[in-house]
């Protein structure tokens, strides 16, 4: 394994120089790895065809195949496994579809087949309290057979990968899928209609996990290529592509209070991808945005705004590092070439820094553990009728960040945090010498924030009983940007 150091200056109060650790390594073949998936320490990426999980612990890498070598497969994470579900293959203009959902399981590092009630490419798809629901799409039900718009639902129990069905409120595919608290919404989409036109849809189906009730509602319009995102007990979807084109209509479904907001993004856009970082959410522009530019929502003021990548590349992978944003090589617009240009924004002090991956190329998956990212595979370079693919993977290793603001109160509060390990309720004691309003920040083992709220009192309970067995990092932040972060284990 080839190792390089690199030197990374954040700015926290004062400007540091801190070590970041690059190393390489390399999947079993070349290719791009458009579908992956994290379960702890474990990071999945799959070609379609071949899989390669890496440990980000131990460093192990092992890989082999699916079952049935498809694309267009849905990928979902929970309760210590990752499923690829559905997709097709075949003739582009014949295609045949799959009923097979292949599942990695984390803790014994082995994989399973279980199947959907009907062979589809899957329409949309969450995980939530131990469920995995799989809803709507495409398929066809014989070779010689015309391909069908499916309503149909799968829910798959975790622990059993026992499978129920429901349906949904309208047969459609390309769905917005994002869940909090104990639903998970199906927004939008589109389907045919009897001339096989694509028809934008505002359908909106809700499940509820407690209950086993489905309700249904309407987004504010029409649209497919909607982006989804989740803030707390908040779900956005943001963004998509109507009747008459792109639309700014983002609608946010508070899960707490089973209420629905409108807002806008501050441009017509559809096809964007997003991340959440602390109670903020980043898009990056889509199919009509102008490229460089991301959209940055606050989910506790309402407000958006707009910031410019320093190198405006398309096709950059996304992720996120110990609160950082991370855009990861990239094609150069107008041109065939690519780039190996690592961009790092800091949103709590609204600065760039930036690396350099080992091997400029584009389409790169990219997926993190704790404060290491993996950046795997892609397009190297360009070619007639497909680009060169490579087998290298960065792994990237960023120091944690140091937790000083500009303005730093003369006393130090301190919180206590218990019970852990804990099954539902978190309790925390804050110092009396404290401010709020506070951030509270959890974040589970591969980064994801799967809680985000805000802390008004000394005493809060947060109740994570609804979030898969784990160790999870809980981060308290006061108006002063100071830090205090502790790892639990939730049983």
């Amino acid at each position: 394994m080839k190792t390089k150091i690199a030197i990374l200056s954040l700015l926290l109060g004062y400007s540091a120089l801190m070590q970041a650790q690059w190393d390489t390594d390399s999947t079993h073949s070349a290719g791009v790895f458009g579908y992956a998936g994290a379960s702890g320490s474990k990071l999945v990426f799959s070609n379609g065809t071949e899989w390669n999980v890496f440990d980000a612990v131990t460093g192990l890498h092992t890989y082999g195949n699916f079952t049935i070598g498809r694309n267009m497969i849905q990928v979902v994470s929970g309760n210590g496994k990752v499923l690829f579900a559905g997709g097709k293959y075949g003739y582009f203009a014949d295609p045949q579809y799959t009923k097979n959902v292949n599942v990695y399981n984390s803790v014994t590092n082995a994989w399973s087949t279980w199947n959907l009630a009907t062979a589809r490419e899957v329409g949309g798809a969450a995980t939530l309290g131990g469920k995995a629901v799989f809803a709507g799409g495409t398929g066809r039900t014989d070779i010689a057979g015309p391909v069908n718009m499916y309503n149909k639902v799968d829910i798959f129990d975790l622990a059993t990968g026992m499978r129920t069905s429901a349906k949904l409120s309208k047969a459609r595919s390309n769905i917005a899928s994002a869940a909090a608290g104990n639903k998970i919404v199906f927004a939008g989409g589109w389907y045919w209609d009897m001339m096989y036109n694509v028809v934008p849809a505002n359908n909106v189906d809700i499940y509820d996990i407690t209950t086993g009730v489905w309700t249904k509602t309407t987004l504010s319009k029409k649209r497919d290529n909607i982006t989804a995102a989740v803030v707390g007990d908040k779900l956005i979807f943001a963004g998509g592509f109507g009747p008459a084109g792109a639309v700014t209509n983002v609608d946010i479904y508070n899960t707490t209070t089973n209420t629905w907001s409108v807002t806008s993004l501050p441009a017509a856009d559809y096809g964007m991808r997003s991340i959440t970082i602390g109670n903020e959410v980043f898009f990056i522009a889509g199919l009509q945005g102008i490229p460089g530019t991301i959209y940055r929502y606050n989910a506790l003021s309402g407000t958006w705004s707009s910031i410019t990548m320093p190198a405006s590349l398309l096709n950059a992978s996304l992720s996120q590092v110990d609160g950082r944003l991370i855009l990861a090589g990239g094609t150069i617009p107008g041109t065939n070439t690519y780039s190996d240009a690592v961009q790092i924004f800091d949103p709590t002090t609204n600065t760039w820094s930036s690396e350099l991956l080992s091997q400029p190329r584009t389409s790169i998956s990219a997926l993190t553990y704790t404060n290491i990212a993996y950046f795997v595979g892609g397009n190297f370079a360009y070619g007639y009728p497909s680009p060169v693919t490579t087998k290298r993977v960065d792994i990237f290793t960023a120091p944690f960040k140091i937790s000083i603001g500009e303005s730093t109160p003369s006393t130090t509060w301190t919180a206590l945090i218990y019970p852990n390990p804990v099954s539902s309720y978190l309790h925390i004691q804050i110092s009396e010498d404290a401010d709020f309003p506070m951030t509270l920040m959890i974040t589970d083992q591969s980064g994801n924030t799967v809680i985000n709220s805000v802390i008004t009192d000394n005493e809060p309970t947060i109740d994570i009983g609804n979030l898969p067995a784990g160790i999870y990092f809980i981060t308290c932040i006061d108006p002063n940007a100071r830090i205090i972060t502790q790892k639990v284990i939730k049983q």
